[in-house]
C-alpha cells in the first residue's frame, strides 16, 4: 500500500512478507527492457488474496479479458470486475472498469484489453477461499492486433445500455452505466461493478446506489416500467451538467425522468436533454438523483397547479424583465430559476422577505423554486 519514489535510488523489500503486487509509473516516456524467457505458458495461475490485490497481464502480448458466466472462465474466483488505473497526474487519476460477467466496460472505449505487463486491480469473491482458489489467465486469450477494438465488429454495438454522463467546471467527465439484461437483478450481483475513485482528483463522480454500494456499472432486469434507480454523486464545487447516452439502444420504449431531490426539479430525458446544476462546495450525496423509468410528470403548461400554495410566498415577473419574490419565511432562503428542460438559469441566496433579479432571458415559461430551512415552494412564471 506504499508508493516508493525510485528516481534517486532503489527499493528493497522482504519476500517473506505478503506482497500483493506492484505497479510502476513513469514521469517521462521510457523504454522498458525485460530480461529472461518470455511467458508463453498455456495458463497463468495465481492464488487469490483476501480482498483486493494487484495482478498484471503476464504475457508479452495484449490480453482480451473474456466474457464469462458466474463461476467460470478466467478470474472466476474474483468479484468479476477488473480495474485499470489510468493517469498522468493525481488530479486526473481514473479507473477503467470492465465487468467480466456482463462483458461491458466504463468507459466504452476500454473493451477489456490489457497491454503487455499491464497492472490491474481485482478483488477476491466472498465465496472463494483465499490462498486456495486460483485466479487463471489463459494464453488463448492473447490478443495480437491492438488496432482492433474487438474480435468481431458486431460486438461493438451496445444494446440496452445507458451511459449517464456528468461533466464539471474542470472539464472532466464521469459516467454511471446502467445495463438491462434478462438475468439482471435489482440487487447486488456479479453483474454489478463497484465504483472506485480517487479523492485527490478534480473529477466529479456519478454512480448508481445498489444495496448501499456505489456502482459504476449496474445491471437491471429488462422490465423496469414504473421502477426507479437512486443515483449518488461525489462533487467538486462549481457547475455540472448531466446527460444520458444510449436511449436509442433500449428495447423497451418508455419515458425516462431524472429527478433532483435537492431542488425538486424533474426532467424528462431524451437524446438532446441536459440537466445543469451548481454546488458551492465539494460534497457527497448518495441519493440526490433518482432515475424514473416509464414515468413522465414534467409540467409544461402555465395553467398547471402550483406545487405549493403557501400564502407567505408571492412570485411574479414585473415589467417582463424583473423577477420579484416576497417570502415571509424566517432564515436564509435559496431561490432557483430553471428552464422547463431542467437547465438551471440562476441560483442565489437571500435573506429578509424580498428578492429581485433583473432577467435577460428568452420569452417562455420558467420554474421558480424557493427552498428554506424547513419549507419549499415552486411556481411557474412567464417571461414575455
Amino acid at each position: 500500500g506504499v508508493f516508493v519514489n525510485l528516481s534517486k535510488g532503489s527499493h528493497e523489500f522482504n519476500v517473506n512478507d505478503e506482497l500483493r503486487g506492484y505497479q510502476l509509473k513513469f514521469n517521462l516516456p521510457e523504454t522498458i527492457t525485460h530480461t529472461g524467457a518470455l511467458n508463453n505458458d498455456a495458463t497463468y495461475s495465481r492464488a487469490t488474496q483476501d480482498g483486493w490485490q494487484i495482478m498484471a497481464n503476464p504475457y508479452p502480448s495484449y490480453y482480451k479479458i473474456p466474457q464469462a458466466a458466474v463461476g467460470t472462465g478466467d478470474l472466476a474466483h474474483s468479484t468479476g470486475t477488473v480495474y485499470v488505473s489510468v493517469s498522468t497526474t493525481n488530479a486526473t487519476k481514473t479507473f477503467e472498469t470492465y465487468n467480466v460477467a456482463l462483458g461491458t466496460s466504463s468507459p466504452a472505449e476500454f473493451k477489456g484489453i490489457l497491454a503487455p505487463s499491464q497492472a490491474f486491480y481485482i478483488s477476491t469473491a466472498a465465496t472463494s477461499t483465499p490462498g486456495v482458489d486460483q485466479l487463471l489467465m489463459s494464453a488463448s486469450n492473447r490478443f495480437h492486433d491492438v488496432n482492433k477494438t474487438n474480435l468481431k465488429s458486431a460486438m461493438d454495438i451496445e444494446e440496452d445500455i445507458l451511459r449517464i454522463k456528468m461533466v464539471n467546471d474542470f472539464g472532466f467527465e464521469d459516467e454511471a452505466v446502467i445495463a438491462f439484461r434478462e438475468k439482471g437483478d435489482k440487487g447486488l450481483s456479479r453483474m454489478d461493478s463497484e465504483q472506485r475513485y480517487y479523492n485527490g482528483t478534480n473529477i466529479s463522480y456519478i454512480y448508481s446506489m445498489v444495496e448501499d454500494t456505489k456502482a459504476v456499472i449496474n445491471t437491471l432486469p429488462m422490465d423496469m416500467y414504473n421502477e426507479k434507480v437512486d443515483l449518488g454523486v461525489n462533487l467538486k464545487a462549481g457547475n455540472h451538467r448531466i446527460r444520458i447516452e444510449g436511449l436509442n439502444t433500449l428495447s423497451t420504449d418508455y419515458p425516462i425522468l431524472l429527478e433532483d431531490k435537492d431542488t425538486g426539479v424533474k426532467v424528462e430525458m431524451d437524446a438532446n436533454s441536459e440537466y445543469a446544476f451548481t454546488v458551492n462546495e465539494a460534497t457527497e450525496s448518495n441519493g440526490r438523483f433518482v432515475l424514473h423509468f416509464g414515468k413522465s410528470d414534467v409540467a409544461t403548461d402555465i395553467d398547471d397547479k402550483v406545487a405549493n400554495n403557501d400564502s407567505k410566498v408571492k412570485v411574479y415577473v414585473e415589467n417582463s424583465s424583473k423577477l420579484v419574490v416576497s417570502c415571509e419565511w424566517t432564515g436564509d432562503k435559496q431561490v432557483y430559476l430553471f428552464a422547463l428542460d431542467g437547465r438551471m438559469v440562476s441560483h442565489e441566496e437571500f435573506r429578509g422577505e424580498s428578492y429581485t433579479k433583473d432577467l435577460n432571458l428568452k420569452p417562455g415559461i420558467y420554474v421558480v423554486k424557493i427552498i428554506g430551512d424547513d419549507d419549499k415552494y415552486e411556481q411557474k412564471v412567464f417571461v414575455k
